[in-house]
């Protein structure tokens, strides 16, 4: 399945203006969570995704490809995070290396 638009750029910006792949990824470190609900019950939160990403369309690609549901909300620093429900850490980890939105020494996954 091909995703795109999940870049979020204005009119006047297209992205075929950039030379190579490496000028679409995020500069950061992105962090991929789990909290537990209850015992039984996980949520996953990915955080530190960049601006220049149209974070509510990565979250709907994520919520469709997972089965799951999924929000995006403000953490305590005013910054984006995608909160997924069940543990899908791994799977996050693979969508954004795919997507090319990341590349695997940027992402860090905590959790046991």
């Amino acid at each position: 399945m091909y995703y795109n638009n999940i870049y979020s750029m204005d009119s006047m910006n297209t992205l075929h203006n950039m030379d190579t792949e490496e000028e679409f990824t995020t500069k950061q470190n992105v962090h991929i969570r789990i909290q537990a609900r209850t015992s039984k019950k996980f949520i996953t939160i990915v955080e530190g995704l960049g601006k220049e990403l149209n974070i509510k369309k990565i979250c709907m690609y994520l919520k469709k490809n997972f089965n799951c549901n999924g929000a995006v909300s403000l953490d305590k620093e005013k910054k984006n995070i995608i909160k997924l429900q069940g543990d899908h850490r791994e799977s996050t980890k693979q969508f954004l290396m795919d997507m090319n939105i990341c590349v695997e020494n940027q992402l860090i996954i905590h959790g046991y």
